[in-house]
């Protein structure tokens, strides 16, 4: 094992995050690959109260969730990338992360990029598989986890996709004293705010830090299988997700430039009214948004979102 005060350590941690610069990516850290022990019994608790609402794969695979080395055999240490995306106007009706291209394709072409320039062995995960992204996040020092659920990065703010790589590197070869500074100065939480409960139109967020997605915008109107009626839309004017509790933290910066492969549909999607999303076939929806986020929940769903947003 290399000794801390190396500064060959330096070289590595330095080596890997300007390719991170160069490809793009807004911030990058690193986390030792390990059991997530104290997130266990939070995590029973919140898929025993049935807060995960329909997403019963948040229940499969739980001992690979909670530890990435049964994940990904041979793991030693967990690279998580942060890709920003713009905020958008919530007029339209859309959450500001979905007027481009599917995130989960761009930013996994990106990191095997990332393993093909550093040619360090490992695997990436987009939010696809059994990870949880947000506490990696907050273990390699790139933020916090707000009340409203979302990673806080204190530079980027809330709207950042979260990228991962599990990795055969040991994480004692790549930890530094600037890796270590960094993690240092991140807040521990979000201390008396409330903001982002405050404006949650439908009381999905608690004091405690709990997102109930049986109430949850984002989720009815986009993971659940069902169509909503008038006593389960919320009022919230979105019929795509969800940005009320971004827009309300303080934390949120609109002034973040995000990829331009996640806003590269915006005039198209800002330009179609109404009356064109309900009236608009399945064919012409599949070859203008097949390819962007709007393709999960399917036209019919859509339609019946907006009749009740």
């Amino acid at each position: 094992m290399i000794h801390k005060s190396n500064p060959f350590l330096w070289r590595v941690y330095n080596f890997l995050l300007n390719i991170s610069r160069k490809l793009g990516f807004a911030d990058f850290g690193v986390a030792k690959a390990e059991p997530l022990t104290d997130c266990i019994p939070r995590y029973e608790h919140y898929i025993s109260q049935g807060y995960n609402a329909g997403m019963s794969y948040l229940e499969r695979n739980f001992d690979k969730r909670m530890d990435p080395c049964k994940l990904y055999e041979g793991a030693k240490s967990v690279l998580v990338f942060l890709a920003p995306y713009s905020a958008q106007n919530p007029e339209n009706g859309i959450a500001s992360f979905a007027y481009g291209l599917d995130y989960h394709k761009v930013l996994k072409d990106r990191l095997y990029q990332f393993l093909a320039e550093s040619g360090i062995e490992g695997r990436p995960f987009v939010d696809s598989a059994p990870i949880v992204e947000r506490q990696w996040a907050v273990r390699a020092g790139l933020g916090l986890i707000g009340k409203n659920q979302f990673l806080i990065s204190p530079e980027l703010g809330l709207r950042t996709f979260i990228g991962v790589i599990l990795s055969t590197v040991p994480y004692e070869q790549i930890d530094c004293p600037d890796l270590r500074f960094k993690k240092s100065k991140v807040p521990q939480d979000c201390g008396s705010c409330g903001r982002c409960i405050a404006a949650c139109p439908t009381g999905a967020l608690t004091e405690d830090g709990i997102l109930d997605a049986r109430k949850c915008v984002s989720y009815r109107t986009i993971e659940s299988k069902e169509l909503q009626s008038g006593e389960t839309a919320g009022g919230s004017g979105f019929f795509f997700g969800c940005d009320r509790c971004l827009n309300a933290c303080p934390w949120n910066n609109p002034q973040i430039k995000g990829w331009p492969e996640f806003e590269q549909n915006k005039g198209e999607i800002e330009a179609v009214s109404k009356q064109e999303w309900l009236s608009m076939s399945q064919e012409e929806f599949e070859k203008r948004f097949g390819d962007t986020p709007l393709s999960r929940p399917g036209l019919e769903k859509l339609k019946n979102n907006i009749n009740f947003a």
